[in-house]
């Protein structure tokens, strides 16, 4: 993966200030316009030209790594916490699996690209005491939010993207993401597809997701 001569540098004095950005206002207003609209490629640049002006890919990048991080997490407690049953314990693990291959392949990218570490989201932004372990079902409802957020952003990201590189990677991971959701569903005794109505993406309400995400992040 290949970013602008002037990448790096920019990373750099980008600092604590920008990631604090992304945490906050950027990753809910991206989560919000992509998952909250029905045009969502005309919403999210519309988004992106208003507040979004000094980010970077490698930026957009991070708010993903944060996003990857959380359902990391969420997993690993679910896999440890005992309540579920033998076939759903599988499927979760091989999620978990994925979302950790997703952080660390994400913190290399950015890394090789030249964000200071300190400068990375990190699994100390996850807020675990929000997460429910108390039974399957609770873990499963949960797990069905977040990914359907997750693909969301995901979406909404592909048009704040320069790199043509960045995109198909993260096409890529919306790819394994949009699995995730159609198995959790699944567990859900959900059909996997979705109907007609919401043949071309999941749609939310901004306060839907603003109080779906903002629950598992630290302040």
């Amino acid at each position: 993966m290949t970013f602008t001569q002037n990448r790096a540098d920019t990373m750099e004095q980008a600092g604590h200030s920008r990631r604090t950005f992304i945490k906050g206002a950027a990753a809910t207003g991206l989560m919000a316009i992509v998952a909250g609209s029905t045009s969502p490629s005309a919403d999210a640049a519309s988004f992106a030209k208003a507040n979004l002006q000094d980010l970077t890919d490698a930026d957009i990048l991070n708010f993903a790594l944060l996003l990857e991080h959380l359902e990391a997490e969420f997993y690993k407690g679910a896999v440890d916490s005992g309540v579920l049953t033998d076939y759903s314990v599988g499927i979760i693990t091989e999620l978990r699996d994925n979302e950790v291959i997703h952080v660390d392949f994400l913190t290399k990218a950015l890394m090789d690209a030249g964000m200071a570490e300190e400068d990375l989201s990190s699994a100390e932004d996850i807020n675990t005491d929000a997460f429910d372990y108390s039974s399957e079902a609770a873990i499963l409802e949960v797990s069905e939010v977040l990914e359907e957020t997750g693909v969301g952003a995901y979406t909404g990201a592909a048009a704040l993207l320069d790199s043509k590189d960045l995109l198909a990677v993260a096409g890529s991971i919306e790819q394994v993401e949009a699995r995730h959701h159609g198995a959790i569903r699944w567990l859900n005794d959900k059909n996997p597809s979705p109907d007609r109505e919401n043949a071309l993406g999941i749609v939310l309400t901004i306060p839907e997701v603003q109080e779906r995400a903002k629950p598992f992040l630290n302040s």
